[in-house]
């Protein structure tokens, strides 16, 4: 973006390409594949003035990068900008772009690649002359001496430090993301001078020098996002090669994958090599799973053999023009996204064909190439298509408010399908909300952030405006409820509404067919499930299962309270819907579920709400027993079709208490918690919306796995939360029971991230009542990014009242003390009788109030004002964080005795 001058295009000129284009993501706005001046006019002495005049005319200094990155961010604040490193490369004299440190030939030197450091019989020597005939300089006989670059060794502690200076120093100009070229590269080197030596590839994976080289990889890694984040308090993206995904260690935790599966003999040809790209992509899915962002685009290098030198040099216009048109194609359909080459790029130095006859450097809007008009009106279509909304959406509601459950499965459905590529159709719903109905504030909100338009429209208009999106009708039967279920499921698979034997004579005046008739087809839920698995599971999305309750078990009859209007997401997305009950008393559901749930993805999302809260606990088990999260979606959880595609932030930002005075008080947090999605959606049923909120400390249950599910929801509670407003973490992402859930580890692990864009320091979950070690010791070393933690629902669903406060892994971990109650009385006599059975001062106490409860500002305030009568000037109420602090604090001053 910043070599602007040189094709006589200002910052303006640029803007505007990127606005006509919908750009989102710019890769690889910078690069930093050599020492680069901070400024045009920087006086350190490390470059001359010939030299420093050479960067600024192509814009390759610091300085002029994060300008030009004010000044683009200025205009499109959303956009993602992505710098690049090439860590392969060590120049013989170097310097450090953060000290500044100079680095002479001998130094650089040390910290080149030496094969011998690890026994393997290649000296540095010859590794090192060899890999300098990308200089072009052949073999050379003293490379120390003779080549201005080194192949680096990321093992080294100095080379390290600059590589990790390399990238702070591009965060420090402003960068969002990331990319990394040939960072997997030294492992790549080692495994073949291994292979020359007759190893094994399992002996390979074990020896010393590869997994040294992986780890120290992983550790830049990790060293450069904590960086963004301590400091900017800010999530930098990371990516690097497809070539990660061939190494059999544990994945680094990567927010997009690069691929470039094209040969120059595909591009002569305009043709792909499906299965080999297919195989690629599936490849990166297996490792990374499948929401991994996976980009394609055109290598280059240091001539015209490469994927860019053939495209620029060998195809016409028109040609490049076909190329362009028919890999975005192929990746739209495999949902990848495909960078266009709208400018940047080496040709190479031996390219005949440059742009405005003078640049070896691709530009789409030079007349030799002439392919930005493809590439804008190719751009344009997939931001208007793509999952996420860039452009403002019009939005059809539906006021569903008071309708027959026939009419909401109908119109449910209807949403799941015609807003699979982009939002339209939204519904109202109902609330017990004190202060307002959160479907209408949601469009409000949604409106005010300019993200949407909407207009209201009847059921029947509906139908007919998106009949020409569906592909009819599928009748299940009112007299045998879990029909529902299976419709619903094929719904999503055949893009077929859901719909009532009384609709079947209108649907079909209508234009549409009847694609399924149910009636009559199963004789009980077993054989209609079992051939649900057989007939339809294996097309549906594996990453998901929905269990949505259409009965009471012992009676078979409906109840209001068991509609789940998360359908509209199910059906959107393909997922399997069906109700079985993981409960003892149920053995054939269990069996038969445990069937569907083996054939899930591992960390898979079982969605929806069991027909009782009673069974919500063995319904949790049950999942963690198959290596699956839960995701709670009860009676509120509607329009999350809608919810997941708004184009919010997908990073979060709270302040965090610092600094506490310990004294001998007794110190007292409220949290406030339920249940998922629903919480979500109906605004902490109507808590958040209190005009009160924010004149008593309180910490609110977030479980960080929903900026998956409502993006723009989340946003708002961080725009709107108080000083006196804190988030925590529940679960860390998915509900599981940890001593249930086979590969703890990696749960917290694939958790980590979503905590730490959403900027909760702590976490808080229930493990059923089972005092576990395993458990806390797991949480609180892998999860080093939380300051503490909180445990546990009701004391008399956990371990009682005896267990107050545990450390484990030097992290202070403090079990809930009071569940309060629905009444103000009730409640300041369970806390007032924890004080009283607990003499020590200081005294840490969290009061769970159950948002199932509709608890207001009012009850906290009369709560508060009575304990404190109880107990004058003893009391203090604190934020979560503040609690975990002043229990670590005095942990730690008295950690002998508390021992």
């Amino acid at each position: 973006i910043t070599d602007g001058k040189l094709f006589n295009r200002e910052y303006g000129d640029i803007i505007k390409l990127l606005k006509e284009t919908k750009a989102d993501f710019i890769f690889l706005s910078f690069e930093r594949a050599k020492p680069l001046p901070l400024s045009p006019d920087e006086s350190y002495g490390h470059f001359t003035t010939r030299q420093l005049k050479y960067f600024a005319k192509l814009g390759l200094t610091y300085k002029q990068f994060e300008e030009g990155i004010k000044k683009i961010k200025k205009e499109i604040p959303d956009i993602i900008i992505c710098g690049g490193i090439l860590p392969q490369i060590l120049f013989s004299r170097e310097r450090d772009p953060v000290t500044l440190e100079i680095f002479d030939r001998d130094q650089t030197w040390k910290m080149a690649l030496n094969p011998q450091k690890w026994g393997i019989p290649v000296s540095k020597e010859e590794l090192q002359s060899r890999i300098g005939t990308r200089e072009g300089k052949g073999r050379v006989k003293n490379p120390k001496g003779h080549l201005s670059t080194f192949y680096p060794d990321i093992t080294n502690s100095q080379y390290q430090k600059l590589l990790i200076d390399w990238a702070k120093k591009q965060i420090d100009c402003g960068v969002d993301a990331l990319w990394f070229d040939m960072l997997l590269g030294q492992v790549n080197i080692l495994k073949k001078l291994l292979l020359r030596q007759g190893l094994t590839e399992k002996e390979i994976y074990n020896h010393p020098a590869i997994k040294e080289s992986y780890e120290a990889m992983v550790k830049v890694l990790k060293e450069i996002r904590e960086y963004g984040y301590k400091k900017y308090n800010k999530y930098i993206y990371l990516g690097m090669w497809s070539t990660i995904a061939d190494i059999p260690y544990q994945m680094p935790e990567l927010d997009f994958i690069y691929a470039s599966p094209m040969t120059r003999e595909e591009i002569l040809n305009l043709k792909i090599d499906e299965e080999r790209w297919d195989e690629e992509f599936s490849k990166i899915r297996r490792r990374f799973g499948k929401d991994i962002p996976i980009y394609v685009y055109i290598s280059w290098g240091h001539t015209t053999k490469t994927q860019l030198g053939t495209f620029s040099q060998k195809l016409s216009k028109e040609k490049q023009r076909k190329y362009i048109e028919l890999v975005d194609n192929f990746c739209k359909e495999r949902r990848v996204n495909y960078i266009y080459p709208l400018h940047g790029g080496f040709m190479g130095i031996d390219a005949k064909i440059l742009s405005y006859g003078k640049y070896p450097l691709y530009d789409s809007l030079a007349p030799e190439f002439d392919t930005y008009e493809t590439i804008k009106i190719l751009a344009r279509k997939k931001a208007e298509g793509k999952p996420l909304l860039r452009t403002k959406a019009t939005l059809d509601v539906v006021d569903l408010r008071e309708k027959d459950y026939k009419t909401r499965l109908l119109i449910l459905s209807l949403q799941g399908i015609v807003n699979r590529d982009n939002p339209k159709l939204y519904v109202l719903w109902e609330s017990k909300d004190k202060f307002g109905n959160p479907s209408q504030e949601w469009l409000k909100y949604y409106k005010s952030k300019d993200w949407i338009y909407f207009k209201e429209i009847s059921v029947i208009e509906a139908i007919k405006k998106y009949k020409d999106r569906i592909k009819g009708f599928v009748v299940y039967d009112p007299d045998f409820k879990h029909s529902i279920n299976i419709a619903t499921t094929m719904a999503g698979l055949k893009d077929a509404i859901i719909a009532h034997p009384h609709f079947i004579r209108p649907l079909k005046k209508l234009g549409l067919k009847m694609v399924e008739d149910l009636r009559g087809r199963w004789k009980d839920k077993y054989q209609a499930y079992k051939w649900q698995l057989i007939n339809l599971f294996p097309e549906c999305n594996k990453n998901f299962i929905a269990v949505l309750p259409v009965e009471d078990p012992r009676t078979h009859k409906f109840r209001y309270y068991m509609v789940r209007p998360i359908r509209d997401y199910v059906i959107m997305n393909k997922i399997c819907a069906l109700d079985l009950i993981p409960h003892k008393n149920f053995p054939r559901d269990i069996q038969l579920l445990s069937e569907y749930y083996k054939k899930i993805n591992p960390y898979g999302i079982v969605l929806g709400y069991p027909f009782s809260g009673v069974l919500e606990r063995p319904y949790v088990e049950f999942a963690s027993k198959h290596k699956l999260k839960v995701l709670l979606a009860h009676t509120t959880s509607v329009n999350f079709s809608v919810h997941s595609k708004i184009p919010a932030k997908k990073i979060y930002t709270q302040n965090h208490v610092k600094r506490v005075n310990l004294k001998n008080k007794i110190y007292i947090a409220f949290c406030m918690s339920d249940l998922g999605l629903n919480t979500m959606q109906d605004r902490y049923y109507g808590a958040w919306d209190d005009q009160k909120r924010g004149s008593i400390p309180v910490s609110w249950w977030l479980d960080a796995i929903v900026i998956d599910f409502c993006p723009g929801i989340v946003q708002y509670y961080y725009e709107t939360k108080t000083e006196n407003d804190f988030f925590y973490g529940a679960h860390v992402a998915g509900r599981i029971r940890p001593s249930d859930f086979p590969d703890l580890e990696e749960y917290l692990r694939k958790g980590k991230p979503y905590l730490k864009r959403c900027d909760l320091n702590t976490v808080a979950f229930s493990n059923h009542g089972k005092y576990d070690e395993y458990v806390f010791k797991k949480y609180s070393k892998i999860l080093d990014n939380c300051i503490g933690f909180f445990y546990g629902w009701m004391p008399e669903w956990e371990f009682g009242e005896d267990k107050n406060l545990l450390v484990f892994e030097d992290k202070v971990w403090i079990v809930t003390s009071v569940g309060a109650e629905k009444d103000v009385k009730k409640t300041v006599k369970k806390i007032s009788s924890f004080i009283q059975k607990h003499r020590q001062r200081p005294l840490f106490m969290t009061v769970l109030v159950v948002l199932g409860n509709y608890p207001d500002f009012k009850f906290l305030k009369e709560v508060k004002e009575n304990i404190e009568k109880l107990y004058p000037g003893q009391i203090e109420w604190v934020r979560g964080d503040e609690l975990i602090l002043l229990a670590t604090q005095f942990v730690r001053k008295y950690r002998k005795s508390f021992r």
